[in-house]
C-alpha cells in the first residue's frame, strides 16, 4: 500500500530542440527562359520559370518536430523578394518568376531562407526551440535568353528594268544593353534571306511573276515618277483643286469655290520619267473689315489667285482663292502633256445681298499641239467702301475665272415703337395725378383680377411723368418709369398704326408688341432680337391706319419692363433703357443725344441695333459714371472716327455671340 497521495506520472521532454535542415536544395524547373515574356524563335516556349526547395525540422533520433515550417525567397543581391506583378510564391516553397527580363535579370541568382517555430505546449507541443536559427539554401541562377529584335527593317528600292537593286535589314540583341554581353551576342547573329518564302542562296534566280497592276497618288506638291520599260496600259487621272469659299456678312452667304477640272488619259506604253505638280486648292476668305482675302492655291508652275479683301470700312466677306493648277511634264517630249485648270474662288458676302457669285470652274478639256500661256490665275478685286471681296482666279490652263465681289445693301427701314398722346397708361395706386382718370369696368378686365374699380387710375402716356409708377402687365406689382420717349410729329407720316380689334382706334406703331390673351402679339413681330423670348406671334386681322402728323410716345420702365395701355400688356422694348438711361441722368447726353441714338441704330444702322441693345445693357450693369463718360466719348462721333468704328466693331462682336 502506498503513503502518497497520488501515484506517480512520467512525462517526456527532449531537453535537445530540433534542428532545421534542407532536405531538397535549390532546383528549378526550366534550364532557359524566354525574354520579356516573348514566346517562339526557336529558344524556348516557357515565359517563366519555377525554383523548389523542401526543408525539415527533425530530433538527432530522426524524429519529426512540432511546429511549422517558413520559407522565404531572397535575391542574392537585391536581398527579400516582396510583392510584385513579376513573382509569384516568394513567402511559399516555391517560386514562380513571370516576364523575365533581359538582360536585366539574367544571372540573378535566388536562393531560400528556411525558419521553424515549434508549438505551443499548451497546445500539446513537445519540441524545444531549434538549434540553428534557420538554414539557407544553394543559391541558383536564373538564365534568360537574350531578345533578338528588328533594328533595320527591310529596305525598299525602285529601279528600272535590267538594273540592280539592293536590301538589307539588321537585326539586334537586347534594346536597353547593359554590358558587353549584349554587344557580343549581337556580333554573332546569323541572316538568311527569303523570296516569296523560300530559302535562296548566292548566285542566279529566274523568276516568272504575273504582270502587276501599280497605283500611285500623289498630293499637293511636285513628284516623280518613274516608268519601267516594260509598262504597259499607264493611265493617268488628274484632278484640279476648288476654289475656297468667300466669306459671309449679315444676310449675305460667301459663294462656293469653283471646282478644279478633273479628266482621265492614256500615257504610251514604254519607260518614261513623268513629273507631276499638284497644285493647292484656294483658302477661304474671311469675315471682317478689310479682312484678308483667301490665299492661292500653291503650285511652282501656275497657282491660284489669291482672293480680294472685303471693303475698308464696316464688316464683309473677302473672296476665297483661286486653285493652283496640275501639270504633267514628259521626259519623252519633254514637255507638258497635261495641265489641268484650278477652281475659281468665290465672292466675298455683302450686306444684305443673298447668296453671293460663286467661283467658276475650271475651263473644258482642249487638245492642243503644244500647251503654251500658262499663267498664274488673277487676283480678286476689293471694293472701295464696305462690300465683299471678289474671288481669286484659278490657276493651270484655262484656269477658272473668280467669283465677284459686292457691295453692301443698305438695311431695311424701320419704325418706331411708340404709341399716340391720347394712349391711357394704367397707374399704380400710389401715382398722383390732378385728374382721375376713367376706371376699368368690371367687364372689361380680362385678366387683371377684382381689384376695385375705384383703385384703378389711367391717364394718357404724353403726361405720364419721370418718376410715376404704372401697374405691370399682369397688374402683380408696379415699375418706375424712368425715361420719356418721345417722338416729334410728322417723321414718318406714312408709318401705320394698328389696333387688336374695332374697338380701339389704332394706336400703336406695328412693332410694338402687345400682350393679349395670355401671348405676346404684333404686326412686325420680328422687329427686336432680343424681344425673340417672348415668342412674338403676329397678330391676325388687326386696324390699320396712318400715322399722320401724331407725336409719339413710349415709357421706360424698371422691373419686369412691363406696363399696361387700354388695358392691354405691353412692353418699353427697351426695359429701363441701361447705359442710354443712365448717360441722361448723369447730364453726359440729353434727352435729344438719346433719341438720335436710337434713331441711328434702330433706322439707319438696323443691322447693328441688337449689338447697339447689348453694349448699352451691358455697360449699364456698371452704373458707372467714369465708364458712362468714356462710352460717350467712344460712340458720339461722325462714323469716320476710329472710336466709333472700333464701338461698332464691339456690337458685332456682342450680337454674333448672343444671337
Amino acid at each position: 500500500m502506498s503513503n502518497k497521495i497520488w501515484d506517480d506520472k512520467s512525462t517526456d521532454l527532449t531537453l535537445n530542440g530540433p534542428k532545421v535542415a534542407i532536405s531538397a536544395d535549390t532546383s528549378t524547373n526550366i534550364s532557359l527562359v524566354a525574354p520579356n515574356g516573348q514566346t517562339g524563335g526557336g529558344v524556348t516556349d516557357q515565359t517563366s520559370v519555377t525554383f523548389s526547395v523542401t526543408g525539415v525540422s527533425t530530433f538527432a533520433d530522426g524524429t519529426n518536430a512540432d511546429g511549422g515550417l517558413s520559407y522565404q525567397w531572397y535575391e542574392i543581391n537585391d536581398g527579400a523578394l516582396g510583392i510584385s506583378t513579376r513573382y509569384a510564391g516568394a513567402g511559399t516553397s516555391t517560386l514562380t518568376i513571370s516576364h523575365a527580363l533581359s538582360p536585366e535579370d539574367n544571372g540573378n541568382q535566388y536562393y531560400n531562407r528556411v525558419t521553424f517555430t515549434p508549438d505551443n505546449v499548451s497546445a500539446g507541443g513537445t519540441s524545444g526551440n531549434v538549434i540553428n536559427n534557420f538554414v539557407e539554401t544553394t543559391p541558383v541562377a536564373i538564365a534568360v535568353a537574350p531578345e533578338l529584335f528588328i533594328s533595320a527593317g527591310v529596305t525598299t528600292s525602285t529601279v528600272t528594268v535590267d538594273q540592280e537593286a539592293t536590301f538589307s535589314c539588321r537585326g539586334g540583341i537586347n534594346r536597353d544593353k547593359v554590358s558587353t554581353y549584349d554587344d557580343n551576342q549581337e556580333n554573332s547573329i546569323a541572316y538568311q534571306w527569303y523570296l516569296d518564302g523560300s530559302v535562296i542562296s548566292d548566285g542566279t534566280i529566274e523568276k516568272d511573276t504575273a504582270a502587276t497592276t501599280i497605283t500611285r497618288n500623289f498630293g499637293v506638291g511636285d513628284h516623280t515618277l518613274i516608268i519601267p520599260d516594260d509598262a504597259v496600259n499607264v493611265s493617268i487621272r488628274v484632278v484640279g483643286g476648288a476654289g475656297g469659299s468667300g466669306g459671309n456678312d449679315s444676310g449675305s452667304s460667301g459663294g462656293s469655290g469653283g471646282q478644279g477640272r478633273i479628266g482621265k488619259f492614256s500615257i504610251p506604253d514604254g519607260g518614261r520619267t513623268l513629273t507631276i505638280n499638284v497644285g493647292g486648292r484656294g483658302g477661304d476668305g474671311a469675315s471682317a473689315g478689310n479682312a484678308t482675302g483667301g490665299s492661292g492655291g500653291s503650285s511652282p508652275v501656275s497657282s491660284g489667285g489669291r482672293g480680294g479683301n472685303s471693303g475698308t470700312s464696316g464688316s464683309s466677306g473677302s473672296g476665297g482663292g483661286g486653285a493652283g493648277g496640275v501639270f504633267v511634264f514628259d521626259s519623252v517630249s519633254d514637255g507638258y502633256i497635261i495641265a489641268a485648270g484650278g477652281g475659281g474662288g468665290a465672292g466675298g458676302g455683302s450686306l444684305n445681298r443673298g447668296t453671293t457669285n460663286n467661283g467658276d470652274d475650271a475651263g473644258n478639256w482642249q487638245s492642243v499641239s503644244v500647251i503654251t500661256g500658262i499663267t498664274n490665275g488673277s487676283d480678286g478685286s476689293q471694293p472701295g467702301g464696305d462690300g465683299g471681296g471678289g474671288g481669286g482666279g484659278g490657276g493651270g490652263y484655262r484656269g477658272a475665272v473668280g467669283g465677284s465681289g459686292g457691295s453692301d445693301t443698305p438695311a431695311p427701314r424701320r419704325r418706331r415703337r411708340c404709341f399716340t398722346g391720347g394712349t391711357l397708361v394704367m397707374m399704380a395706386n400710389n401715382t398722383k395725378i390732378n385728374v382721375e382718370g376713367p376706371s376699368i369696368p368690371n367687364s372689361s378686365r380680362g385678366s387683371y383680377g377684382d381689384s376695385n374699380p375705384s383703385e384703378i387710375i389711367e391717364k394718357p402716356i404724353s403726361e405720364v411723368k419721370v418718376g410715376d409708377y404704372v401697374m405691370n402687365k399682369d397688374m402683380k406689382s408696379t415699375n418706375k418709369v424712368v425715361f420719356l420717349e418721345t417722338h416729334a410729329a410728322g417723321i414718318d407720316p406714312d408709318e401705320n398704326l394698328y389696333s387688336p380689334n374695332n374697338k380701339l382706334k389704332p394706336f400703336a406703331t406695328e412693332n410694338h408688341p402687345l400682350f393679349i390673351n395670355g401671348e405676346w402679339v404684333a404686326v412686325d413681330h420680328k422687329f427686336a432680337p432680343w424681344m425673340e423670348k417672348y415668342n412674338i406671334q403676329e397678330i391676325k386681322d388687326p386696324i390699320l391706319e396712318k400715322c399722320g402728323l401724331q407725336k409719339l410716345y413710349n415709357i421706360w420702365v424698371d422691373g419686369d419692363g412691363t406696363y399696361i395701355v387700354n388695358k392691354i400688356g405691353t412692353h418699353s422694348g427697351l426695359y429701363d433703357g441701361g447705359w442710354m438711361r443712365q448717360v441722361w441722368e448723369q447730364g453726359l447726353m440729353s434727352h435729344e443725344d438719346v433719341i438720335n441714338f436710337i434713331y441711328e441704330y434702330s433706322r439707319e444702322k438696323y443691322e447693328l441695333m441688337h449689338g447697339a441693345f447689348l453694349l448699352s445693357r451691358l455697360l449699364g450693369r456698371f452704373n458707372n459714371k467714369l465708364l458712362n463718360r468714356f462710352g460717350v466719348y467712344m460712340i458720339k462721333c461722325d462714323d469716320s472716327c476710329i472710336r466709333k468704328k472700333i464701338s461698332e466693331f464691339m456690337m458685332k462682336l456682342l450680337q454674333r455671340r448672343f444671337k
